[in-house]
C-alpha cells in the first residue's frame, strides 16, 4: 500500500507562472510535484521543504508553496470574458438580412439574445470562427454569423478563446440517478446503510482545455469525481480519477484500491471552486477558490505511487459523478463544465431529422422502453432522448416496487419519469398489475391474506401508483397478459385470478380511472400480431371477445397494447394478417399501440447481412401497416440496443444465443432495422404494403 500526502499552508497566496485566459493556461509552473526537488518558477528557484513521515509503511511527502502574483483569475461560475477595446472600432457593418444575434459564437451552444434587421448598422469588435462580435443600437451585443453581413473589414481583429464567452454545460442535466434528488436547484444524495454510493456518468468527449466549476457540502464522506473511463462494476476505484473532498484532493490511477495520492486542501466545504485543466487529457490542473485565488497546481505525471503518465483522461473522454460513503449525505449546488466554444456555425438544415421528429409530424409515438441505471451512459441518454418521443417506463408491478406491504420504492421510476419530462417524451407506465408469480413479492405470496385483504392491497397499489403520477404519466399498460393466461388457461400463473377472481380486471380499470380520470388505460397482451396465423388467430379472437365483454360491462378500457415479440414462438406475421388484427379492434372503438416490439434472429439462417435485412423488412412491414391504419397510434421497441435485450444472456433474461432483436447493435450503431423505420416514417403515404408474406 503506497500513499503520498501533500499539504499546503492555509494562506498560500497566488501561484506564480500562470496566466489564466478564459479557461486556458498559457504557462504553467511545475508546482507541488513529487519527488521534492528544486522547481523553476518564473526564473526563480524555490527550494521546497521535505518532510518524511511514516504511516502504515507508506512514504509520505509534504509540500508547501510560497506567495506570488497571478495575472488573471476566474470568478464565480465560469471563466471570464475579456472585452476587446473599442477605442478605435471599425465604423460599421451592415446586416444583409434578418439574422439572429447569439450570446456567444455558436448557434447551437448559445441562446439567441436579439434579432438583427436587414440593413441594420452594427459596430464590429472582432472575428471568432464563423461569427463576428458586434454591438448595435438598443444595447444589442452579441455574435452574428459572418455570412449575414455585407462585408467584413480585412483588419478586423481575430479574437482568442479567452476573449469570448465560454460554452457552459450544466452537468445536472445528465443526472437521473435513483437515489439522487433535486430540490431548489441542488442535488442531494444520502446513503442510509453501510454501502458506498458511486456514480460515474459519461462519456463527454473533450477536445479542448476546460474548467469544472462546483460547490458542495458533505456530512460524512462525499466527493465530486472526475475520471477518464467508467469503472468496472463493483470496483469504484478502477479508472484514472480525481476525487474532490471538502478538505483534500485524491488522485488514483485505477490499478488497485490501495495506492493513491492525497493532496491536503482544507476549506473547500460549501465554497465555489474552479478546477482548470490546461489540456483535454488532464496532465495538469489548477484549483481556484471563489475569489479567483489559486490554491494549488498539480502535474499528475510526477507522483511516485501512482502512474498517470497519460493523464487523467487519456482517451479524451470525461466521466463525472460523485462518491458518497456509508451513512453520509452529499449536497451539490453547482456542477458545470466550461470550455472554449468551437466558433463553428452548424447548418441545422443539413442535419437529417431524427425518428422522433418524423413521428411528431404525424402525431405518432415512436418509442423505446428504458432502465434508470443505464442513464449513467451518456450515449444511451443521447439515443433514447434524441430518437424517440415516447419512453416506456417499466417496473410498476409489486415485485419491483414494494419491498414490503407499506413501503413503495419509486426511485428508479422517478429517475426515468424525470428523464422523459426533461426531454419532452410521452410516457407509458407498464405494467401496473401482473398476476405472474415472478412479478409478485414474497410478502404477498406467503402472507395468507384473505380475499378482502388482497382486494385492499391491490386497490392501494393501483391508487397509489396511478395517483402519484397523475398528470405526468398519461398512458398505462394497466393489466398485463390476463387475456393470454385466460386463453391458455394458465390459471395457476395468475395470482390475482386465483385469489380474487376474474373480476379483479374490472376492479383494476375502475380504480385507475378514479385515481386519474384523464389517464389512457391499455390492456396489454402478447401474440396478437397476425390474424392469418392459425394459433395467433384463436388468441386474437379470444382477446377480442374478452375485451368486448369488459366494455359491455362499462370497464374503462381505452386501448389495446400489442407486445410484438416476433419470431419468438412462431413464424413471421404478414402485413395482411396484422392489418386484420388492427381492423378487429377498431370495430370496438379502441386505439392500438405496439409496445414491446423486437425481432429475434436466433434461428434465422443466412449471413449476418441477410439476417439483418430480413429483420429490417419485418420492422418495415409492421410499422408501415401500423401507420396506414386508422387505429394504430404508436410503435415502441423493448429497449433499442441489442446490448440490453431481454432475450439475451443476462440476469432474468431468456438466454437465447445471438438474438440481435433491436434497431441498434450492442455498440449503439444503427442497423438496417433502424433505417427501415426511418424510411417508413419519412416516406409514409396511403399506399398499402405489399401483401406478400415474409417467411424464412
Amino acid at each position: 500500500m503506497r500513499h503520498e500526502f501533500i499539504s499546503r499552508s492555509s494562506n498560500p497566496g497566488r501561484l506564480p507562472g500562470l496566466a489564466l485566459q478564459g479557461g486556458q493556461l498559457e504557462s504553467l509552473g511545475r508546482i507541488a510535484t513529487l519527488p521534492c526537488h528544486e522547481v523553476m518558477m518564473n526564473s526563480k528557484q524555490i527550494l521546497l521543504p521535505l518532510f518524511l513521515i511514516t504511516v502504515a509503511s507508506c512514504q509520505t511527502q509534504r509540500i508547501s508553496t510560497s506567495d506570488a502574483d497571478v495575472s488573471v483569475m476566474p470568478t464565480q461560475h465560469q471563466t471570464p470574458t475579456l472585452v476587446v477595446s473599442t477605442t478605435n472600432p471599425h465604423p460599421f457593418v451592415i446586416a444583409r438580412q434578418v439574422s439572429p444575434l447569439y450570446a456567444g459564437p455558436s448557434n447551437i451552444s448559445f441562446i439567441e439574445v436579439a434579432e438583427i434587421n436587414a440593413g441594420e448598422s452594427l459596430t464590429p469588435l472582432g472575428l471568432y470562427g464563423d461569427f463576428v462580435h458586434v454591438v448595435g443600437s438598443g444595447e444589442k451585443d452579441g455574435y452574428i454569423w459572418k455570412e449575414h453581413l455585407e462585408y467584413i473589414p480585412l483588419d478586423l481583429p481575430i479574437m482568442g478563446s479567452n476573449e469570448v464567452p465560454a460554452e457552459v454545460i450544466n452537468l445536472f442535466d445528465f443526472i437521473f440517478e435513483p437515489g439522487a434528488t433535486f430540490k431548489a436547484g441542488r442535488l442531494s444524495i444520502q446513503t442510509v446503510d453501510d454501502e458506498w454510493f458511486p456514480l460515474d456518468i459519461g462519456p463527454l468527449q473533450i477536445a479542448t482545455p476546460f474548467t469544472l466549476n462546483t460547490q458542495f457540502s458533505a456530512k460524512g464522506v462525499g466527493a465530486i469525481v472526475l475520471s477518464g473511463s467508467a469503472p468496472s462494476f463493483g470496483e469504484w476505484w478502477s479508472a484514472p480519477r480525481l476525487l474532490v473532498f471538502s478538505d483534500h484532493l485524491e488522485l488514483r490511477d485505477g490499478r488497485n484500491e490501495h495506492d493513491y495520492v492525497q493532496i491536503d486542501l482544507p476549506g473547500l466545504e460549501n465554497k465555489l471552486i474552479n478546477i482548470v485543466f490546461a489540456d483535454p487529457k488532464g496532465y495538469s490542473f489548477t484549483v481556484y477558490d471563489q475569489t479567483g485565488n489559486s490554491l494549488i497546481t498539480v502535474d499528475v505525471s510526477e507522483f511516485i505511487s501512482i502512474n498517470l503518465d497519460e493523464g487523467l483522461f487519456p482517451s479524451g473522454n470525461l466521466f463525472f459523478g460523485v462518491l458518497v460513503g456509508p451513512l453520509s449525505r452529499l449536497t451539490v449546488s453547482d456542477l458545470n463544465l466550461a470550455k472554449p466554444p468551437s466558433g463553428e456555425r452548424v447548418d441545422e438544415r443539413e442535419s437529417s431529422p431524427r425518428l422522433r421528429e418524423l413521428a411528431d409530424e404525424r402525431e405518432f409515438l415512436i418509442g423505446s422502453s428504458g432502465a434508470a441505471y443505464r442513464l449513467e451512459d451518456l450515449q444511451y441518454q443521447e439515443i433514447l432522448a434524441g430518437e424517440y418521443n415516447c419512453l416506456k417506463v417499466p417496473f410498476f408491478e409489486m415485485g419491483d416496487l414494494r419491498p414490503s406491504q407499506d413501503v413503495y420504492d419509486f426511485r428508479h421510476i422517478d429517475a426515468l419519469v424525470s428523464f422523459a419530462e426533461r426531454h419532452n417524451m410521452s410516457i407509458i407506465g407498464s405494467p401496473v398489475v401482473h398476476g405472474g408469480s415472478e412479478f409478485l413479492p414474497d410478502w404477498l405470496k406467503n402472507g395468507n391474506f384473505s380475499r378482502d385483504e388482497l382486494i385492499n392491497i391491490l386497490h392501494d397499489h393501483i391508487s397509489t401508483v396511478v395517483g402519484r403520477y397523475k398528470g405526468r404519466i398519461h398512458m398505462w399498460e394497466l393489466v398485463n397478459e390476463y387475456g393470454w393466461m385466460s386463453y391458455y388457461q394458465h390459471w395457476d400463473l395468475d395470482f390475482w385470478k386465483n385469489h380474487i377472481g376474474p373480476e379483479y380486471v374490472e376492479m383494476a380499470f375502475a380504480w385507475a380511472k378514479q385515481a386519474d380520470p384523464g389517464a389512457f388505460l391499455l390492456l396489454d397482451e402478447p401474440e396478437l400480431e397476425d390474424r392469418s396465423h392459425p394459433m395467433r388467430s384463436a388468441m386474437i379472437t379470444s382477446t377480442y371477445n374478452l375485451t368486448t365483454r369488459l366494455l359491455e360491462k362499462g370497464v374503462p378500457i381505452d386501448g389495446i397494447a400489442i407486445q410484438g415479440h416476433l419470431l419468438l414462438n412462431s413464424s413471421a406475421p404478414t402485413a395482411v394478417g396484422f392489418a386484420e388484427t388492427l381492423e378487429l379492434f377498431e370495430e370496438l372503438g379502441l386505439d392500438v399501440y405496439i409496445t414491446e416490439f423486437d425481432v429475434n434472429l436466433a434461428n434465422i439462417p443466412g449471413s449476418q447481412e441477410e439476417r439483418k435485412e430480413y429483420q429490417a423488412e419485418l420492422y418495415r412491414i409492421m410499422l408501415q401497416t401500423c401507420l396506414q391504419s386508422e387505429v394504430c397510434k404508436g410503435f415502441v421497441t423493448f429497449e433499442f440496443s441489442d446490448r440490453f435485450t431481454w432475450l439475451g444472456d443476462c440476469d432474468g433474461c431468456l438466454g437465447i444465443p445471438d438474438p440481435q432483436p433491436l434497431p441498434f447493435d450492442s455498440d449503439y450503431q444503427p442497423k438496417p432495422a433502424y433505417f427501415a423505420m426511418y424510411e417508413v416514417l419519412a416516406n409514409h403515404s396511403s399506399e398499402t404494403v405489399p401483401e406478400d408474406e415474409i417467411s424464412r
